[in-house]
């Protein structure tokens, strides 16, 4: 978890179908990634590094998925 600059972390509403979007993708994670998440995992990292996704990997993804 990042803290913000003010050093004062705060609870940020979140919208309760993106609620239950999120909870079903965080059971999904070890299918996916065949680990637990961690907190200050992205929601889809790179399967291989855990980081962002490239713009290269992304498009060849896309291109390959096509």
């Amino acid at each position: 978890m990042k803290i913000p600059k003010s050093g004062v972390a705060r609870r940020v509403p979140v919208h309760p179908t993106l609620a239950r979007v999120l909870m079903e993708w965080r059971g999904a994670w070890w299918r996916a990634y065949g680990r637990e998440p961690a907190g200050d995992d992205l929601v889809a990292p790179d399967p291989s590094t855990f980081a962002a996704v490239t713009a290269g990997a992304a498009a060849r993804w896309f291109r390959r998925d096509l």
